[in-house]
């Protein structure tokens, strides 16, 4: 048994999660004090942004409604609060030793996702939240990570946000984004179920 303690004191199984062991608290805990790009970006830029971004996108550039596929991208890396959000070429170097990254991260998506009732969500909508999770990559690099002058390296993003201009968001302001608009959108699914 190889395990984590959460931020609500949970005892996270990392090699045989279990759905019971799942909280929406942990989530947005975790997620808001995760920073994405490894920390090499030119402010924090956390996972739980990134999620709520993702959902942005889905609204204004591909028209999205539906609160089930917006709740399922808004906890699409909802299993990196376990894992951390490696980057690219450190899941390549894990590959390239021999170390199966990728059925870890399976099994603990598998409780995550069994948890929030959004797996058929996410595998019927994996292309759509794949395309607004690549904008938002994009985005960020764009304004957070790449050295100005140098966009033209890579694709450009949306074109209707600056995050430069969410600056003054920390840790606990993400935090509470994530779980506003995690209820908001329980809510709108139970009211349609």
């Amino acid at each position: 048994m190889i395990t984590m303690t959460t931020a609500s004191g949970i005892e996270f199984d990392l090699l045989r999660p279990l759905p019971s062991m799942v909280r929406v608290e942990d989530l947005a805990w975790h997620q808001a004090h995760l920073n994405r790009w490894c920390g090499a970006a030119r402010r924090d830029v956390c996972v739980a942004e990134h999620a709520l971004l993702v959902v942005e996108i889905l609204e204004r550039e591909h028209g999205v409604r539906s609160p089930q596929v917006l709740r399922a991208a808004l906890h699409h890396d909802s299993d990196e609060s376990y894992t951390g959000d490696l980057t690219g070429p450190m899941k390549a170097l894990l590959r390239a030793h021999g170390v199966d990254f990728n059925a870890i991260v399976s099994s603990i998506k598998d409780a995550v996702h069994q948890h929030l009732g959004i797996g058929a969500e996410l595998e019927r909508h994996a292309q759509l939240i794949k395309a607004a999770d690549t904008l938002s990559r994009h985005t960020e690099y764009r304004d957070l990570v790449c050295i100005p002058g140098q966009q033209h390296l890579h694709p450009p993003g949306v074109d209707w946000i600056d995050l430069n201009d969410r600056e003054g968001m920390d840790a606990s302001d993400w935090q509470l984004a994530f779980l506003e608009r995690h209820a908001e959108l329980a809510h709108l699914c139970e009211a349609l179920a």
